[in-house]
């Protein structure tokens, strides 16, 4: 009840802030519509409560509307950290999470969405020497959330997504350029929490937070 009362709050906050229907991404859905995202995440996590550099990594997504209303979104982020060395230790992380969403429009600036999201990786790591890497249990979990938009000038927009689950919290903030009428250029930072994450070998779970900023484009078609 706590987790859905923290959702309707920032679903009102975030509608009544959104003045406008041209943004990024894009959320004013219309049938046959595509819109693609390619970015750059430079990421950092924190696994256990040890932390680890950033590193470079892929981010992609795809949102397709079947109707004016609906929309198809696929998501793919990978999470992958530098590696950590501390007196004998040596930590790092190869983790993916991929989304499936059902997107509805409430109007051109605002949209609500349910989906799953599916978190999968290993943990690599050892001490002093000894390699006591292990697979990260892959899991699906369901999520809701909300994307809105809002302009600053003609040509500069921003949004928030908030979305959240089960042991999940999945956030984005971003301000994007429109280069033209069909590509836009931005930059965003995210932050990912999942709990309840266990390596294979271990009974106990940990904490997984993933945050960093991007950099890409939304090719629009």
């Amino acid at each position: 009840h706590f987790l859905m009362k923290k959702i309707c709050l920032l679903t009102t906050c975030i509608a009544l802030i959104s003045t406008t229907a041209f943004a990024v991404p894009q959320t004013n859905i219309q049938t046959g519509q595509t819109a693609i995202d390619i970015s750059i995440l430079d990421l950092k996590d924190t696994f256990n409560g040890i932390s680890n550099p950033s590193k470079a990594n892929p981010d992609f997504g795809i949102t397709t509307g079947i109707s004016d209303t609906y929309a198809i979104q696929y998501k793919y982020h990978r999470l992958n950290t530098g590696t950590t060395n501390d007196n004998y230790i040596s930590d790092q992380n190869d983790i993916k999470t991929q989304e499936l969403n059902l997107i509805y429009k409430i109007n051109p600036k605002t949209n609500i969405f349910i989906g799953v999201n599916n978190f999968s990786g290993r943990n690599n790591f050892s001490i002093a020497n000894t390699d006591i890497s292990a697979d990260l249990e892959s899991k699906t979990k369901i999520q809701a959330g909300i994307t809105a938009t809002s302009s600053i000038n003609e040509k500069t927009s921003y949004w928030g997504t908030f979305a959240a689950g089960s042991d999940l919290l999945n956030c984005e903030l971003g301000i994007g350029q429109a280069l033209n009428k069909n590509t836009d250029l931005n930059l965003y930072y995210r932050y990912i929490r999942e709990n309840g994450i266990h390596r294979v070998d271990l009974q106990n779970s940990v904490e997984v937070i993933s945050s960093g900023f991007g950099l890409g484009l939304t090719l629009k078609f």
